[in-house]
């Protein structure tokens, strides 16, 4: 637990952070991987790939800056408890969201970064992944949105179509 003095402190709070971005583009590396591997749409499948190749990347530079702040022992722990998924209780739909949710958590820990960044070489590296972070959000919410159209256009067979039809092959 760290006390207040070690909290007030700007590198310690940036190394903490740095961290934290660390273990969340682990986790979307895994997750995302792992889904690639239970996809079956293409366009999504190669996404899912991507963004777990982007993650793997990401790891890298943030270890990089990790250690020019002074941490050499750092060990990444596997926090992500997602990879026991099922693939019969797989939908693309949770993928989505789950995709999402990762990505949201990475977007505010690079503001967090940002924020607590001096030089114009890290701001740069933290502006840039915030925003390769929002395409990978604008993508996953462009993907629900057409499942949700999908489950729309059902709905309205399942409530309106079928009833209708069932109902006039009855008299």
């Amino acid at each position: 637990m760290t006390n207040n003095s070690e909290k007030n402190n700007p590198k310690q709070e940036f190394i903490e952070k740095l961290e934290i971005a660390i273990d969340a583009e682990s986790t979307l590396s895994n997750c995302c991987n792992h889904l690639f591997l239970l996809m079956h749409d293409g366009k999504i499948r190669s996404e899912f790939k991507k963004f777990s190749d982007i993650a793997e990347d990401n790891i890298k530079i943030l270890k990089d800056y990790l250690q020019n702040a002074g941490i050499e022992d750092f060990v990444l722990e596997k926090k992500c408890q997602y990879c026991k998924i099922n693939p019969e209780s797989f939908s693309l739909e949770g993928a989505i969201k789950l995709g999402l949710e990762i990505v949201n958590i990475c977007v505010k820990v690079y503001k967090e970064l940002l924020k607590l960044s001096s030089g114009a070489e890290s701001k740069n590296l933290f502006e840039s992944l915030i925003g390769e972070k929002n395409n990978q959000k604008n993508f996953l919410k462009k993907e629900s949105e057409a499942i949700e159209d999908k489950k729309e256009s059902q709905n309205i067979i399942d409530l309106h179509c079928i009833p209708t039809v069932a109902s006039r092959l009855g008299k």
